[in-house]
């Protein structure tokens, strides 16, 4: 066997993809429904795209500043993700377990709030009856307690359950050995998809879709950085705008931390992706008193307008490219195709569309002023 050979098909990389690809295919055997495992795998290929994305910068400025190796790149900016995210969740997560905790510990005392709430009320405006009034009582204590126990076992779900969390490390690992080959070979791939193209095409044709893959890249990472930053940026400003509420009134809502990260996830769904977070968030302020409830109410509606209308399209705008009428469009159209996971695709790919269309328009526009430029001569 040729030393060229052993080069071309039996590199270390390409070892590791075909076994990669061996594990995939197994699973989709061992499956009945092999179009569910494929749309599932697509969780860990997008999670890979996305640290490929967001990593790159880093790992080329490393390898310039440094003069290192793109390996030893790779390898130092994983080693710095880690370390990131171990910090986060050192600072993140006492704040987030003490605000679970506080809610599994409150719901069974919601049974006496609700009772405080029904005395409180003046019943006999309502012509509400004794009989009728034991009724309600006893209803919304089933509730409490169909909502106790259902956080209950959620809780026990989510730290016993070993089968879950063996799950999401897989994913994790199989999206991290996606992305650390993604990122080695990342400054080859346009070349190597340039050869295919010009191997498999004509020459125009080639060039057309060379030019597709440029701009769906830089639709693709501008849009998912520019999601995570106004989704921290979100986050925080729930944050701080109900930590300000607690210190200026006499009501506390509770849960901050909480319900902060909940506004902020929830944002990588565009424009109504906070509306879906603010229903826990409500439902536990509700608990606490109505003016809490009105008031985180009030909160999220205004800074969702100010995300939509100002953060957003700035932020989405300098890295994607778009104004904001055509982000709602794509987002429309993408939420009635394919749900949630099509109204966050949406935007980088009708982004590209939009793109090349309006290219389209100037060659043409070009070409007709041509034409009259020469009929003047």
């Amino acid at each position: 066997m040729s030393e060229d050979i052993k080069r071309r098909y039996f590199s270390r990389t390409n070892i590791i993809l075909y076994i990669l690809t061996c594990i995939f295919i197994v699973r989709l055997v061992m499956v009945d429904n092999i179009l569910q495992t494929i749309w599932g795998s697509l969780g860990e290929v997008t999670l890979a795209i996305i640290l490929i994305y967001l990593l790159n910068p880093l790992v080329r400025t490393i390898e310039e500043k440094f003069k290192m190796s793109r390996s030893s790149s790779v390898a130092l900016s994983y080693l710095i993700l880690v370390l990131v995210i171990v910090a986060l969740i050192m600072i993140i997560s006492p704040a987030v377990v003490d605000s679970i905790k506080s809610l599994a510990n409150a719901v069974p005392n919601y049974e006496q709030t609700l009772i405080e709430i029904t005395d409180k009320l003046d019943l006999e405006k309502f012509n509400i009856s004794g009989e009728i009034l034991n009724s309600i009582i006893k209803s919304l204590n089933e509730i409490v307690l169909k909502i106790s126990q259902s956080l209950i076992s959620v809780i026990d779900f989510t730290i016993n359950s070993a089968r879950v969390i063996l799950l999401m490390i897989v994913k994790w690992v199989i999206a991290l050995l996606i992305a650390w080959y993604g990122l080695k070979e990342y400054p080859n791939l346009g070349k190597h998809m340039q050869k295919h193209f010009k191997a498999l095409f004509k020459p125009r044709t080639a060039k057309k879709l060379t030019h597709i893959m440029e701009l769906s890249d830089t639709a693709f990472r501008g849009f998912i950085i520019g999601k995570l930053v106004t989704c921290a940026i979100l986050g925080g400003m729930t944050y701080v705008a109900m930590f300000i509420f607690n210190l200026v009134t006499p009501y506390t809502i509770p849960f901050l931390p909480l319900i902060g990260i909940i506004i902020g996830l929830t944002n990588m769904i565009p424009y109504f992706g906070p509306l879906l977070g603010a229903i826990p968030c409500i439902i536990m302020a509700l608990f606490t008193g109505i003016p809490e409830g009105i008031a985180v109410v009030v909160i999220i509606l205004v800074l969702q307008q100010i995300d939509n209308l100002i953060v957003g399209p700035r932020v989405l705008g300098s890295y994607v490219g778009i104004s904001p009428f055509w982000t709602l469009v794509f987002i429309s159209i993408g939420g009635k195709l394919n749900g949630a996971i099509g109204m966050i695709i949406a935007v980088p790919i009708g982004t590209v569309i939009l793109l090349l269309f309006q290219e389209y328009l100037k060659e043409k526009l070009r070409k007709k002023k041509r034409k009259s430029e020469k009929a003047l001569i």
